[in-house]
């Protein structure tokens, strides 16, 4: 399991340069309104898709715990379908509302593509299919670009379409690899009249308490991006939202979501054998890995962010580098958070994970407010995440910690 979370930050890295790859490609044939277009309809669907982040964590647990995978997965199924139809008719009633126009059809398309891979790609997970996750990592933006290549240069499709169309392709295409790869050891169950036991019954309760814990977690760095907006200017807003907020983000994706995808299953796999000889080995990589990425992170900022956001961005956006080089900080409390949520997951305690992403989101307005009247800057706004982010970090350990207790001794 460890090579391949450390592999997976090689993977997600290189996933990250061919998207922006891709980016700069129809950036470079596309006007910014049609990309503008394109992008927020990809962050509609996506962001109704994110609230099964937390089915992964509950069905990974689940599935450990023995609960029949026929079960999980026909409800994961109900899930998606009714989350997919939801956001479907919310989208419309968006565009229909708004300037903001897209075909029926393309959405239509977007929410089945989104829907079919995120039910693949999170049984990966839950059978601990490592080297397939990483693997899927990489294609998916690989295959995006792929489909748009053979559209946009072999079928001479030069329009608007090419986006919608490659972007459903290649969500289509990794989902038939991953049910390839899985069908390998795991074959798709039929479908089952859904038995409400005990074991199913925690799994929906854990999956809605997942999809909380994930939303409040998400919460904190939009509240930021409100109170920057509130607060200061739009030009200082631009600072946050193209360089902070984007950069902070791409260091998540590379260092924090390893932790979900690969440690999560693994403790829950620990919790289920009573190894906790195994679990108190995770408690030390996880610090390890905290301390390096976190320092990682933050000196990669010091040195290079003002030359690498005045190469990308230009010197307009210079007075974002004290800002993001302070929120780099933030990464080993959030690695550490993230680890310590995971642990309480594995114990079956998702309330109280939900409870530790919820004070974050709590806390965050009066360390905001707090930190803009001593210094009414953008760096005092990313001052506040730290410490919205630190508090996180204590209150999950201290519940983390209380629980191993509570099943084996002090460990």
């Amino acid at each position: 399991m460890k090579k391949a979370f450390l592999l997976s930050i090689v993977f997600t890295i290189a996933s990250i340069a061919v998207s922006l790859f891709f980016k700069s490609l129809v950036a470079s044939i596309f006007p910014k309104t049609s990309l503008a277009l394109f992008f927020t309809a990809i962050d509609i669907v996506g962001i109704f898709m994110l609230l099964f982040i937390g089915f992964r964590a509950s069905m990974a647990v689940a599935y450990n715990k023995g609960t029949d995978a026929a079960q999980i997965l026909g409800i994961f199924r109900l899930a998606v379908f009714a989350v997919s139809v939801i956001g479907f008719l919310s989208s419309l009633a968006l565009t229909a509302l708004s300037d903001f126009s897209v075909s029926a059809l393309y959405l239509f398309l977007l929410f089945a593509s989104f829907g079919f891979y995120t039910y693949f790609s999170n049984q990966l997970s839950m059978y601990r299919l490592y080297a397939d996750i990483n693997a899927t990592t990489l294609l998916e933006p690989i295959a995006a670009l792929a489909w748009f290549a053979l559209l946009y240069y072999t079928f001479l499709i030069h329009s608007f379409d090419v986006l919608f169309l490659s972007s459903i392709f290649g969500l289509a295409s990794i989902s038939v690899y991953i049910f390839v790869r899985k069908n390998r050891l795991y074959g798709e169950p039929p479908f089952l009249r859904i038995s409400l036991d005990e074991g199913t019954r925690s799994f929906i309760k854990n999956s809605i308490l997942g999809g909380m814990e994930f939303v409040f977690g998400m919460l904190i760095i939009y509240l930021a991006v409100l109170f920057v907006g509130y607060e200061f200017s739009l030009e200082i807003l631009g600072d946050f939202q193209v360089v902070v907020k984007s950069f902070f983000m791409y260091f998540i994706a590379i260092f924090i979501f390893p932790i979900v995808k690969f440690i999560l299953p693994e403790l829950s796999h620990l919790v289920s054998q009573k190894e906790f000889d195994g679990i108190r080995k995770l408690n030390g990589f996880a610090f390890r890995y905290a301390l390096f990425s976190g320092a990682a992170v933050f000196l990669l900022c010091l040195f290079f962010s003002s030359f690498v956001i005045s190469r990308l961005f230009g010197e307009s956006y210079m007075l974002a580098a004290n800002a993001l080089t302070t929120l780099s900080i933030a990464i080993f409390f959030v690695s550490m958070n993230t680890y310590q949520v995971a642990v309480l997951k594995s114990l079956d305690r998702f309330f109280l994970s939900m409870i530790v992403r919820a004070c974050g989101s709590v806390l965050f307005p009066f360390f905001a407010f707090l930190t803009h009247y001593i210094s009414p800057t953008l760096t005092g706004v990313s001052v506040a995440l730290v410490l919205s982010y630190a508090s996180m970090a204590c209150i999950s350990y201290y519940f983390s910690r209380r629980e191993l207790r509570n099943i084996k001794g002090d460990i």
